[in-house]
């Protein structure tokens, strides 16, 4: 086919396109038609090896998305599968969130438990290699695939970060990503634990499956969701979820969580608490960090403004941007940004993020050996560490004496381990005991 003809075929397609889509309106001229029917003619007729239409269209399309903003993209069959794995199922991988930036790959955030995580993948790290090839050399959707393979498979990513001066190299297994969305244990035998990974169709009714499951045979003074490291999910699980601890009837703003608002009426909505908390106004204490995304600061927003929960930890992660799926035909779809996510009090979540109320940044304890000597006298310093103490017999006593050296011990360990889950565990105990003398 010579390329005249190809051309014309190609500007034949536009047009009929356009035709259809805009009923001949003056926002698209015929030379800028051409222009593209000719580069796209050029590429497949010089290019140094053959390209198909197909492909070409395809990055054309692709290419047009993702020069608007970080977040719109062209979706193939394959990527839409994907997409509805993320949300409803498993997928073999390593476990990170990601969006392009300036060229390279950025890491929003590794999930909990996955196999970036373990290795030392952090949220805001930017990826430049994987395995032996460059990211700028690669499309985002071909590194995507990269990343990804079969559970079992080794795959190399090379990352730079910030106040490092060397890059980093992480050699991961991939695994079967198994979205277990909420997990949840007790701690001091009355705040409930409950980490969310990710927010997907399940989200809000597995929280409060652990909720009254653990209500049936513990009181439950007070609760902890910890949503660090969430890159978010759904925009249905996040209003569900705090829906469950926002009652209609006491709460402000008309019971608002969340609304948009975009270009079109389309796009504007507004999403209401219904009646009912099912912790019945227990102290909440929300964990967030720079991982923290989406539907994750959805949740953080609204618990905050409705001065339902204190929020604690580090500013999250800022995207408060809505994609909205939006079918070309019977395969394949464009994921476009269509409005921006507002919190109650009529905060913009995008590239602000989520401030908490409580600033607590990550800190890496030393451990018990490594610590001053004279730090750790003084924390033994009791009465019984005094010279002719006297003593009790009692049973009692002993028994107390027990059970504090244990706590102090296991307090001790997560201190170590997770110093900001520490200290929310002693922010909910002082919400507890504030609100029994209230009472």
């Amino acid at each position: 086919m010579s390329m005249t003809k190809s051309k014309n075929i190609l500007k034949l397609v536009f047009l009929t396109i356009i035709f259809q889509i805009t009923q001949a309106s003056d926002t698209i001229s015929e030379k800028q038609i051409e222009r593209f029917a000719t580069a796209i003619t050029q590429v497949s007729h010089y290019y140094i090896k053959p390209v198909s239409y197909e492909d070409l269209f395809n990055a054309a399309i692709r290419g047009m998305l993702t020069s608007l903003d970080p977040h719109s993209d062209y979706l193939s069959p394959k990527d839409i599968k994907e997409l509805q794995a993320s949300t409803t199922g498993e997928y073999a991988g390593i476990g990170i969130e990601i969006i392009p930036e300036n060229g390279l790959i950025k890491v929003i955030s590794p999930m909990r438990e996955t196999p970036a995580a373990k290795a030392g993948i952090q949220a805001g790290d930017m990826i430049i290699k994987v395995d032996d090839k460059l990211i700028r050399d690669v499309s985002t959707d071909e590194a995507i695939r990269m990343i990804k393979g079969p559970a079992g498979s080794v795959v190399t990513i090379t990352v730079i970060r910030e106040n490092s001066s060397d890059s980093l190299v992480f050699k991961i297994k991939r695994e079967i990503i198994a979205l277990k969305s909420v997990q949840a244990k007790m701690y001091r035998d009355k705040i409930l634990y409950a980490s969310i990974d990710s927010f997907g169709d399940k989200t809000s009714q597995q929280l409060q499956n652990q909720i009254e499951r653990i209500g049936k045979t513990k009181n439950i003074g007070g609760l902890i969701i910890d949503l660090r490291n969430n890159p978010g999910g759904t925009l249905t699980a996040a209003i569900e979820t705090a829906d469950l601890f926002l009652d209609r009837n006491s709460t402000m703003f008309n019971g608002l969580i969340v609304y948009t608002r975009g270009r079109l009426d389309i796009d504007n909505m507004e999403a209401y608490a219904t009646p009912g908390d099912i912790l019945q106004k227990k102290p909440i204490v929300v964990l967030i960090n720079n991982g923290s995304a989406s539907a994750s600061e959805i949740v953080a927003g609204a618990l905050r403004d409705q001065k339902r929960a204190v929020v604690m930890g580090t500013q999250s992660f800022g995207k408060g941007s809505v994609q909205t799926v939006i079918p070309i035909d019977y395969e394949s779809a464009i994921k476009l940004t269509t409005s921006l996510y507002y919190t109650p009090n009529g905060t913009s979540i995008q590239a602000n993020g989520i401030i908490p109320d409580v600033f607590a940044p990550y800190t890496k304890m030393p451990k018990q050996e490594q610590r001053n000597n004279i730090e750790k006298v003084f924390e033994e310093l009791n009465e019984s560490n005094l010279s002719g103490h006297l003593t009790a017999n009692s049973n009692l006593n002993q028994d107390n004496t027990s059970k504090i050296l244990a706590r102090k011990e296991e307090q001790a360990k997560l201190a170590y381990d997770d110093f900001q889950l520490y200290q929310a565990l002693n922010l909910v105990d002082a919400m507890i005991v504030r609100g029994l003398l209230n009472n």
